[in-house]
């Protein structure tokens, strides 16, 4: 039916007004369950998400799975498009975890756009009508794109949809960018099904519910959908899915039905009093999709009921933290060592106890580069503030209770280091002055400036946006003849030896590329040398083949490897052992020998050529209409990526080292591989065209070429942000990013050297104690009473081994421990050895028989005692998990909340981004090997027995004195005679007495 102008004003305007109206009435969508097309009815809660959609500029959707909401959410945006306005055309970016989901929106919002009336005057563009990215005539734009850093460049959005944005894996950095990305008045709407507390929807989802953001909320549940409640009803139940396979055990007085009340009449309220009860919904359409989710808890939960408790893979499903929460959190009897060691019972005379334990470590700046603290020799050097080598004269190590300590991280570096209270540590709180000299030789008459000076203050009295100062030592080149350096600690034939290429610039390049994409190889008597590189990398594989014809008098092979990918490989073992000793070996193992960071700027130069030819990467970026500069070095390897900055701070060029992602497993050319943490150094603008100008000498090297210089702006006079040198460029002066308090009980270090001051990583101390460097990990032990099935005792904090195996021997002793130290990629081996040299006896070592797992034997100590728990982690979790449904009990808050964040991820148990795992992994350690242990007791040898049977035990005498529980002092004496004044009688020794053996 054809309309005239005034009609057509009218339906327009009535159009823009009323968008539920519009969407019904020229918008379709396919209905699989009559197979065509249908129109695009709406209910009530859709409705009220297509008003919040209007009036609210940040929107938060919570849906469960057919919800109908990226249907919904689809047809509004082609409304948006259709009606916009040219001077004002509306720009959707669709964000989602992989671009097949965002594909999928940006496909419903063409779809939609099309079945709008001609008189709207909708259409494409020709000139940009992709899936990805699809214009219209009148200006507006739509683009799909998958989470990445790039997802931003070139686009500024009006309106920002994020679809399942709880499977969104990226990290607040992102997600403010993309807010900040947002055009003025600009619009945001994050949809998704829950994924337990991610990192991004749930976080704006809980902020929004206490009012600490913008968002407005829009719940949707599937028992207020017409569609699928035609028949509801409400069965009282703590478990739907019990319920749904075993409908024959429930009382039918026990379920009240909805099916005879009209959706219209349905009082939601009163529902969701009922539900409050313990009731919980279902229907025909529920218990179909409970069925096609396979009875899955997590599924259930996640994609049908909304629930972030119990939803994302958590490891221990909702109704167990429930029970935990409500029936066993307890506040411990006893506190102490500032508030990391709590305890809720005291030990009881003839129950097992046993010890789970995590230690961590910690690094400071000598002259072989960061070492770990306890590492740290006499004959070793130390850096003072201004840059210069100095000697240790002695090294101090005391014990200190309760002490306060600072943890502080300065802008542009990634480690963080931990003083006292009262380490005086070289900062400026700087002042904002006006230049009044007219003559004055660097400023301008009225310009403003920063008052440095730099004094020494106490740790405590550090503020975040103070300043450090620290050497920029590795300007200094090297003094003396750099073919000296030119040497292996191998003995090899004289015929393999080779002529020192150390001054040969192109020796560096190949150095630097090799640090990126190679590595080294051993087969009997071949040493090889190799690089990688891929089918876009012609110029650098030439140029590596001629170089190690030139250099090393070789003719590498050349390998295809498949998919694109190349080798040279060449033989020599000379430099095999060179490169090992100065370079290192593999991606995580690299590293640049302190003496090459001294080298003559010309040999750096072409080092960070080579691994930028490699390594590098070089973008441009557009921000508020600006074209910027980026450089990019990407690595797993922070130790080498520190050497990189070191060297570029050399050269008078500012980064910036941060980290990139966490671990994970992922899928790599079709194999599951275990991803590891990655690190990036990045130049922003000015700096990266800085770095470029020093580096391109080479006008044939592609990636210096790549852009013209030109082409970006730069500023004449660098700002002060959060790095930058002194005008001579001797010193770098870090701005303080982070502070954070805490308590410290354990050995503290202090180095006594000529000058009185020395460095850590990038701040400079008068006595710096570093308890550890930058380590994430907490130190934590758990103490279990197997024969009450509890937790009775938890420590967490910052330790170092040595500190931690002393605490753990302490209380160990307390309640007669049996130890399970963690020494996954040898962190604990440390803490293991120094408890074996305190004398501990009963420390379980793993791969020996089940008689001698515990008892101090000399086969048993031929193996370093612990566990490594990375190799049983699936294991130990889910022995953790059945124990905990057993009515093991916990009782402490840290725990549970740990719990709450721990996850699966790509299959494996792990917490999530920003929380932590430490007191899970120690006490599941503790209740596997118990399980393990004690369930195998009555397995034991003929030789153990007849040892058993030559005690004597009076079990006539009962127990006249318990022996008083003293939390400062360790039990003494003999424990086997405590034992044996106990009231344990025979049968339980036959059974487990060999455990208890003297110490």
């Amino acid at each position: 039916m054809s309309l005239t102008k005034e009609q057509l004003l009218m339906e327009y305007v009535k159009c823009m007004r009323d968008t539920p109206y519009a969407l019904r009435t020229y918008l379709q969508t396919y209905d699989n369950t009559v197979s065509k097309y249908v129109p695009l009815e709406l209910f009530p809660d859709q409705i009220s998400l297509l008003e919040d959609y209007e009036n609210y500029n940040e929107n938060i959707a919570l849906k469960y799975r057919q919800a109908g909401v990226t249907t919904v959410t689809a047809g509004w945006a082609s409304k948006k498009l259709v009606f916009a306005k040219k001077e004002r055309p509306e720009k959707i970016l669709i964000i989602a975890n992989k671009l097949d989901t965002s594909l999928e929106m940006a496909n419903k919002i063409k779809a939609f756009v099309n079945q709008w009336p001609s008189w709207t005057n909708a259409g494409f563009s020709v000139d940009k009508n992709s899936q990805k990215h699809y214009k219209l005539t009148n200006g507006c734009e739509v683009k799909a794109v998958a989470t990445s850093k790039d997802a931003l460049r070139g686009f500024t959005p009006t309106i920002l949809i994020f679809d399942e944005a709880a499977f969104i894996e990226a990290d607040s950095d992102f997600w403010s960018a993309c807010m900040a990305s947002l055009s003025t008045g600009g619009k945001v709407i994050v949809v998704s099904t829950p994924n337990g507390y991610d990192a991004i929807y749930y976080e704006i989802y809980d902020q929004a519910l206490r009012n600490m953001n913008d968002f407005k909320i829009t719940e949707m549940f599937w028992y207020r959908d017409p569609r699928y409640t035609k028949d509801l009803y409400l069965v009282k139940t703590d478990n739907i899915i019990h319920y749904l396979l075993n409908k024959e055990e429930y009382d039918k007085d026990n379920i009240i039905s909805w099916g005879d009340v009209s959706f219209e009449d349905r009082d939601y309220v009163k529902l969701r009093e009922i539900m409050d009860e313990g009731y919980k919904p279902c229907s025909s359409w529920f218990e179909g999709m409970v069925k096609k989710l396979k009875y899955d808890k997590r599924k259930v939960s996640q994609e049908l009921e909304c629930n972030f408790l119990g939803s994302g893979d958590n490891v221990f499903d909702s109704v167990l933290l429930e029970k935990i929460r409500e029936n066993m959190l307890t506040e411990p009897q006893t506190k102490m060592m500032g508030n990391s060691l709590w305890i809720w019972k005291e030990p009881v005379i003839g129950h097992k106890y046993v010890m789970g334990c995590l230690p961590p470590n910690e690094k400071v700046l000598t002259d072989s580069g960061l070492k770990n603290i306890q590492d740290v020799k006499i004959s070793d050097k130390l850096v003072s503030e201004n840059g210069d080598y100095i000697d240790i004269i002695n090294q101090q190590i005391y014990p200190v209770t309760d002490e306060d300590i600072f943890e502080i991280q300065v802008d542009n570096t990634f480690r963080t280091t931990t003083f006292t209270k009262e380490h005086p540590i070289l900062i400026i709180r700087p002042n904002l002055k006006r230049n009044y000299l007219k003559t004055h030789k660097n400023l301008r008459f009225n310009e403003r400036h920063w008052d440095f000076n730099f004094n020494y203050v106490r740790m405590e009295e550090v503020r975040a946006g103070d300043w450090v100062k620290v050497p920029n030592m590795y300007k200094k080149e090297s003094v003396g003849d750099l073919n000296s350096k030119w040497g292996i600690s191998e003995t090899i034939r004289k015929d393999f030896y080779m002529s020192s290429p150390l001054k040969d610039k192109d020796f560096w390049w190949f150095i630097g590329m090799w640090l990126g994409d190679g590595w080294l190889g051993k087969f009997n008597h071949s040493h090889t040398i190799t690089i990688c590189f891929n089918s876009k990398d012609e110029y650098y594989l030439n140029k590596s083949n001629e170089l190690i014809i030139k250099l090393f008098d070789r003719t590498p092979s050349f390998i295809d490897r498949g998919n694109n990918s190349f080798e040279l490989v060449f033989n020599s073992k000379f430099l095999y052992h060179f490169i090992l000793e100065n370079f290192g070996q593999y991606s995580y193992g690299k590293k640049i020998n302190e003496w090459v960071k001294f080298i003559p700027n010309e040999y750096k130069i072409e080092l960070l050529k080579g691994y930028f030819s490699s390594d590098g990467c070089w973008l441009k970026t557009e921000k508020n209409k600006k074209t910027n500069s980026k450089i990019s070095f990407v690595s797993i390897n922070l130790e080498l990526l520190e050497s990189i900055q070191d060297i570029i701070f050399s050269l008078g060029v500012i980064s910036s080292l941060n980290k990139l992602r966490n671990s994970k497993e992922t899928y790599i050319l079709g194999k599951l591989v275990n991803q590891k943490v990655a690190y990036n150094l990045c130049l922003a603008n000015q700096d990266s065209l800085d770095l470029i100008k020093i580096l391109n000498n080479d006008i044939s090297d592609p990636k210096l070429n790549r852009y013209n210089i030109q082409e970006f702006k730069v500023k004449n006079k660098r700002g002060i942000s959060s790095c930058h040198f002194s005008d001579d460029k001797k010193f770098i002066y870090f701005r303080v990013k982070n502070i954070k308090k805490d308590k410290f009980s354990g050995d503290v270090y202090n180095f006594e050297c000529d000058t009185h001051t020395f460095m850590c990583h990038h701040i400079t101390t008068h006595n710096c104690d570093v308890s550890r460097g930058d380590s994430e990990d907490f130190s934590s032990f758990q103490i279990i009473d197997f024969d009450t099935r509890e937790q009775v005792a938890e420590y967490v904090g910052k330790l170092p081994p040595d500190t931690m195996a002393e605490i753990s021997y302490k209380w160990a002793n307390m309640y007669s421990c049996f130890v399970v130290i963690d020494i996954t990629g040898g962190m604990g081996v440390s803490t293991a050895r120094k408890m074996q040299e305190m004398g501990y006896k009963n420390l379980y070592v793993d791969g020996v028989d089940s008689a001698n797992k515990w008892k101090y034997d000399p086969k048993a100590l031929e193996k370093i005692p612990g566990i490594n728990f990375n190799n049983k982690r699936v294991q130990i979790i889910a022995s953790f998990e059945e124990v905990m449904r057993h009515d093991f009990k916990i009782y402490s808050a840290r725990l549970y909340n740990e719990m709450n964040t721990f996850i699966y991820i790509s299959g494996r148990p792990d917490h999530q981004k920003g929380h932590h795992d430490d007191l899970i992994m120690s006490i599941a350690m503790a209740t596997y090997v118990a399980e393990s242990s004690f369930s195998n007791l009555t397995k034991v040898t003929e030789h153990t027995k007849a040892m058993l049977d030559s005690w004597s035990v009076n079990n006539n005498h009962s127990v006249s004195k318990q022996i008083e529980f003293n939390p400062v002092i360790p039990y003494g004496g003999d424990r086997i005679n405590q034992f044996s004044n106990s009231n344990v009688g025979r049968e339980e020794y036959a059974k487990y007495g060999w455990l208890f053996g003297g110490r």
